[in-house]
């Protein structure tokens, strides 16, 4: 049985896309889209414990060490930071 390949995956840039399941696929393309947990858990009628824990094995598959490497890996670095309703880091 092949692996199953998203379609649009290879835009991604990891190495091996086909290791994430089609529900992380589908939680990290709205990620590179700059959702948020909460538009991802009402996009996907998912739990936000759910949705924390794609997100922890995305990074972990993609060898990512939190979101914001993620977004970067994906191209759009930053892009969870210029959300408004992104919390914001002490200097």
């Amino acid at each position: 049985m092949s692996a199953w390949r998203a379609p649009g995956s290879e835009i991604l840039g990891f190495q091996n896309p086909a290791r994430l399941s089609r529900a992380e696929f589908r939680v990290c393309m709205l990620i590179a889209e700059g959702a948020g947990n909460a538009e991802i858990c009402a996009a996907l009628s998912l739990s936000e414990s759910t949705v924390r824990a794609h997100v922890r094995t995305i990074c972990i598959k993609t060898g990512s060490t939190d979101r914001d490497a993620l977004l970067a890996q994906l191209g759009r670095r930053g892009a969870a930071s210029k959300r408004p309703d992104a919390p914001t880091q002490a200097s």
